[in-house]
């Protein structure tokens, strides 16, 4: 049966059903033309928030090699300290041994 067919059995009885057929069909209409909006919207914002969440672990990693580079500068001027260090105590050494020992000038007299 064609909703044409019923909205005229219904008009013998009622003479303004076949508006009621016809705002069905406009307010179904409407809502299935809501449903396939809703479910683009859906899809193109799952689609913008994977680029975000792509651009935030870019911008993640980027801070990530930022800190470890200066990490890496930090222990290079560790490194150049501590070679500083040993090399100003291995002069001091060296200067220690050439000179005679307190021990020896004491003892001596």
């Amino acid at each position: 049966m064609d909703w044409q067919e019923a909205a005229r059995e219904c008009q013998k009885e009622i003479s303004w059903a076949p508006l009621l057929f016809v705002l069905f069909e406009i307010v179904s209409g409407f809502i299935v033309f809501n449903l396939i909006v809703a479910v683009l919207c859906e899809a193109l914002g799952l689609l913008d928030s994977d680029g975000k969440e792509d651009e935030d672990k870019i911008s993640i990693e980027k801070e990530r090699i930022d800190a470890i580079n200066t990490l890496m500068e930090q222990v290079e001027e560790i490194k150049k300290k501590q070679y500083m260090i040993r090399k100003t105590l291995s002069e001091i050494d060296s200067a220690d041994s050439k000179s005679p020992a307190l021990f020896d000038i004491v003892g001596s007299s």
